[in-house]
Parts: structure tokens; C-alpha cells; sequence
């Protein structure tokens, strides 16, 4: 099975590295951030063929670390909704 053929095994693909960068991103933002009210970070991933998207926003509010990732079809429809979300949080 092809996996630029097939979007089932190219979503699988995308998801398993999506989690490596997301923990990459974690791991060296946390630090960052921890301490930083009202500091935000934010890192959008995107399908090779630009069929998926995942975004993820860090930020931290006084003492407290938060995360909050959307992940949709791309489309400009879809991301741009998914921005407005992301900024609604982190405002």
C-alpha cells in the first residue's frame, strides 16, 4: 500500500511524527515558558500534501503550563478557523 495513495496510512504517518515533534516541542518549550505569564508558543504542523493539519499552542498562566492542540483536514477554511480558536486561547 502506497501511502501517498492511500490517506488513511498518510494520516497514520503524519499522527506518529506530529507526536515526535510535539514531544520535541514540549520538551524544550516548558522549560521556556515556565515563569513566563502570559507567554505563548505555538507550532502548526501540516501534511506533506497539505491534506492534514495539527496545531498546538503552549502558554503558561502564573504558575500553570498549558497545551491545547487542534487537528483537522486542511484547508484554508479549516486553518484559519483553527487560528481564530488558537488566538481566542491565548489572549
Amino acid at each position: 500500500m502506497d501511502a501517498q495513495e492511500h490517506p488513511d496510512v498518510q494520516m497514520a504517518l503524519f499522527l506518529e511524527a506530529r507526536t515526535e515533534l510535539i514531544a520535541y516541542f514540549n520538551s524544550h518549550l516548558r522549560d521556556y515558558l515556565d515563569g513566563r505569564p502570559g507567554f505563548s508558543a505555538q507550532l502548526i504542523l501540516i501534511s506533506p500534501r497539505q491534506e492534514f493539519m495539527y496545531m498546538v499552542t503552549l502558554w503558561c498562566e502564573g504558575d500553570s503550563f498549558h497545551q491545547h492542540g487542534i487537528a483537522c483536514q486542511y484547508t484554508v477554511s479549516s486553518r484559519r478557523v483553527a487560528m481564530e480558536t488558537l488566538w481566542e486561547l491565548v489572549q
